[in-house]
């Protein structure tokens, strides 16, 4: 019986072919990675602007209300997050979609806040590899009905 003293533990693939499966597997994982970054990152900043329509909203309910107030805040909100306020676009409405002056709506009117922006303005530094188009609408909105 002789010994094999060249077999290598890899059941003869060649040597170099490790690395060239890491090569492989690393670039896909890399491209999930930064894929899901880039998801998470726009359902974040769609997340925030629901926060910023609700709290739009929230104002826009008071008897003290104005549409100009409703718009500030929502802008307030967006400064927060350190998202540039004048990427978005700001929609006062009833439910049918027609613009509303919150400072004479009467009581129990139910009304929604919008604000918008697209994903190329608002998302720009977060685009590692550019899988949502720059043209895609983030929107966030609330509903609340107006008090007395």
């Amino acid at each position: 019986m002789s010994q094999d003293t060249n077999k290598s533990s890899y059941s003869g693939r060649p040597k170099g072919i490790v690395t060239i499966e890491f090569v492989l597997v690393i670039s896909v994982l890399t491209a999930l990675g930064f894929g899901l970054v880039e998801f998470a990152q726009f359902f974040s900043v769609k997340n925030m602007l629901e926060g910023a329509a609700r709290e739009g909203a929230r104002n826009a309910i008071s008897s003290a209300a104005s549409n100009s107030t409703v718009t500030s805040t929502v802008q307030n909100v967006i400064a927060c997050y350190s998202y540039p306020a004048n990427t978005t676009s700001v929609a006062i409405t009833d439910l049918s979609g027609n613009a509303v002056d919150v400072s004479t709506a009467p009581f129990g009117t139910k009304i929604k806040v919008t604000v918008s922006a697209t994903w190329g303005t608002i998302g720009a530094g977060s685009r590692p590899l550019g899988l949502i188009n720059s043209a895609k609408t983030v929107m966030g909105s609330a509903v609340m009905v107006k008090e007395k």
